[in-house]
């Protein structure tokens, strides 16, 4: 808990009391970022980076219900004592009845909250040699060559003269590793709310186990067609994320697709939820950047385009409400309107049936590059791919680097079956979290250059 930031939010507090404001709301995000690289062939620390941050918006509401805002990183009270009298000048209008609601015994207690573990460097090198030593152990034939370990602290405050103080704080740890089998070189990534060093040692035995299955029968060009496929979750969380900006209001692609709103957009199946509120997510928050208290929103609800994701300007536009959705990378970027934890809803049927079921067909579990290839406007999408053909006698044939081509939104209504495997892709944070269970579709093109 960063004590100086409760201290400046209560200081605040009281001078906007003394100045008999109407109300003040203020926002504050403290983020701090840690980086350690080491090389465990050679057993040799390569960097370590740190970087901490603070973000305040203040808004301040009158009594005509017009909101002032206010950003700055500074924690120099003047600056906002200096806005705060503005505020009143601008009004021109006191309160009287305003009276304070912060707790400062509350206030006192959440300063005494205890901090969250942070590993220090030489807990960290163990954790690393630990892992290195069990996955030497299960796969002596795989090199492990580089590994980094990531620490994001991010710790949400929102303060209200009225509703108290809320705080929000959480960790995000992520773990990547650089292996080498034979000739192959390939990193993975994974991030988690817990420690990292369990749960990503039992993703990374997924992946290795992926990678050992690379050295199977090939699959030729004869097969090149249009098949029936297997989405695994995390490939359909992937292409997901690379389509996510169709559902932001603020976009050009999201614009064209509001005059969709209310249409049948997808199978009755599919149901696509935004959430900053999901504990089960990583992109997590109690306000956005624009101080809008977050919400669920549903995208799409039985196949039918239900809502955007807005911020105040697109809200205002469309004549709807903000559904805390404005989000910004600095202080001196605009708000643009971004996703939090995006995930389609799971279905009911078990991963086994749905693989039984297809008798010949296409299952990808991986897809990459999906930042290329792809047109968000119509939707049309050819990207790369691993996975394998299933022949009707249960022969695997292997699919390296394979061309997927085929159009999201027809992918959508052609989803024939939701599997009950949910999960999020934890390979990536940068535009959100994203997650989605294994969907079964219709006819996607496959190409193979052999």
């Amino acid at each position: 808990m960063n004590t100086e930031i409760l201290d400046f939010l209560h200081k605040v507090n009281l001078k906007s009391l003394e100045l008999k404001l109407k109300d003040v709301k203020i926002f504050a995000k403290h983020s701090l970022e840690k980086e350690y690289e080491v090389d465990l062939k050679n057993q040799n620390e390569l960097s370590y980076t740190e970087s901490d941050e603070n973000e305040f918006l203040i808004k301040v509401l009158n009594t005509s219900e017009e909101v002032r805002t206010f950003y700055t990183s500074s924690k120099e009270f003047d600056i906002i004592q200096t806005f705060l009298l503005d505020s009143v000048r601008l009004i021109r209008q006191y309160d009287s009845r305003c009276t304070n609601d912060f707790s400062y015994d509350d206030y006192v207690s959440l300063k005494k909250r205890e901090k969250l573990e942070d590993l220090n460097k030489q807990q960290i090198w163990k954790r690393f040699l630990e892992v290195k030593e069990k996955l030497n152990a299960l796969y002596p034939e795989i090199t492990i060559l580089n590994a980094k370990y990531y620490h994001l602290l991010s710790e949400q405050y929102s303060s209200n003269l009225h509703q108290g103080c809320k705080v929000q704080q959480q960790s995000i740890y992520g773990f990547l590793i650089h292996v080498k089998y034979h000739t192959i070189e390939k990193s993975f990534i994974s991030y988690s709310k817990e420690n990292p060093f369990g749960i990503l040692l039992d993703s990374l035995i997924i992946n290795f186990n992926r990678l050992k299955k690379r050295a199977g029968l090939i699959a030729k060009n004869e097969i090149n067609g249009v098949y029936n496929t297997i989405l695994s979750n995390t490939a359909a969380a992937k292409l997901l994320s690379s389509f996510s900006s169709v559902f932001f209001a603020d976009t050009v692609e999201g614009k064209y697709l509001t005059k969709s709103l209310g249409e049948k957009v997808a199978s009755d199946l599919i149901n696509i939820y935004d959430d900053p509120t999901c504990s089960e997510g990583l992109v997590n928050s109690i306000f956005d950047f624009e101080g809008n208290y977050s919400q669920q929103v549903v995208l799409v609800k039985n196949g039918f385009l239900n809502n955007l994701l807005h911020n105040n300007e697109t809200a205002k536009l469309l004549e709807t409400n903000s559904n805390g959705h404005g989000y910004r990378e600095n202080l001196e970027s605009n708000i643009r309107v971004a996703s939090t934890n995006m995930y389609i809803k799971k279905g009911k049927t078990s991963i086994k049936k749905m693989m039984k079921n297809l008798h010949t067909g296409i299952v990808l579990d991986t897809i990459y590059a999906t930042n290329s290839g792809i047109d968000l406007i119509t939707g049309d999408f050819s990207v790369l791919a691993d996975g394998y053909f299933k022949r009707s006698n249960g022969e695997k044939l292997r699919l390296d680097g394979v061309l997927i081509s085929g159009n999201f939104f027809k992918l959508l209504k052609g989803v024939k079956d939701i599997s009950d495997d949910f999960c999020y892709d934890n390979s990536s944070i940068i535009n959100g979290c994203f997650g989605s269970p294994s969907l079964l579709v219709n006819k996607l093109k496959v190409s193979i250059n052999n």
